[in-house]
């Protein structure tokens, strides 16, 4: 029997090291990373499923602990890695504009392509206002540049438009951070809200959902403790109770705020 679970667990250590290896290699082929930390991280992870497959039972279940949470952070640190060298690239390309308009202000080519940056980035005031300057002083390219300025202007109008949100309890549309609708009374962002909410309007539909997603999970998680070992079973378990508080949060909750179906 212990030794069907230590090929259990070898092969689970052995199927998790895959994802951030294979990742490893990749970073490797597209210059990202060194040969050298590569391989020593390589070289890592052939320890850990070594000590997975014949360490101490201690030793097991550290080893497989870290081999779960670095195949769980490694999409978070690439994807990291790749935010970073994007603004990089972004940071070096938005210099090269700026300098090219330093050197002829007249530029119409740079500054389009100054304005399309500083929009990238979130300033929309400041787009406009370098892309209404290629209008004005470069009329024949309005047919091409007309669209994409008016779009901006809209986005610009809709950002500093007031938002609102609708009444979990009368639909009524209130402006966004209303602790207290103005129409019915009902509190915002309160448990009291949302107990509310469920009683008097949802009270069947999120009791049902509720129980669906509740059932689900404790099948599944009686089940997976019932047909493998308590080291597989309880990480999977983990996700299942993560999942289930996902999809209640999503299914009960999602619908305050939303005007009626």
């Amino acid at each position: 029997m212990e030794a069907v679970l230590t090929v259990q667990l070898a092969l689970l250590a052995l199927i998790l090291a895959a994802i951030p290896a294979v990742r490893l290699i990749h970073l490797a082929i597209d210059g990202q990373l060194e040969a050298g930390p590569v391989l020593i991280g390589l070289f890592l992870y052939l320890a850990l499923i070594v000590s997975v497959a014949g360490g101490p039972g201690p030793i097991k279940v550290a080893a497989l602990a870290l081999i779960l949470l670095s195949t769980l952070l490694m999409p978070l640190l690439s994807g990291m890695q790749a935010e970073r060298e994007r603004r990089q690239i972004d940071d070096e390309r938005f210099e090269a504009y700026v300098s090219a308009l330093e050197r002829n202000p007249m530029d119409p080519v740079a500054r389009v392509a100054l304005a399309e940056e500083l929009h990238k980035r979130g300033d929309v005031r400041q787009a406009i206002e370098h892309m209404e300057w290629v209008l004005q002083e470069f009329p024949k390219l309005a047919t091409q540049h007309r669209a994409t300025l008016d779009s901006w202007k809209r986005e610009l109008e809709a950002a500093e438009a007031p938002e609102f949100i609708y009444c979990h309890m009368c639909h009524a549309e209130v402006p966004a951070g209303t602790s207290v609708c103005p129409q019915c009374g009902a509190p915002f962002a309160t448990s009291a809200g949302i107990l509310e909410r469920i009683r008097a309007e949802g009270g069947v539909k999120a009791i049902l959902r509720a129980w669906i997603v509740a059932v689900v999970a404790v099948m599944l998680g009686l089940f997976v403790l019932l047909e493998l070992p308590a080291i597989v079973a309880a990480p999977i378990l983990m996700a299942i109770l993560i999942v289930g508080a996902w999809l209640f949060l999503r299914w009960v909750a999602g619908d305050i705020g939303r005007p009626a179906d």
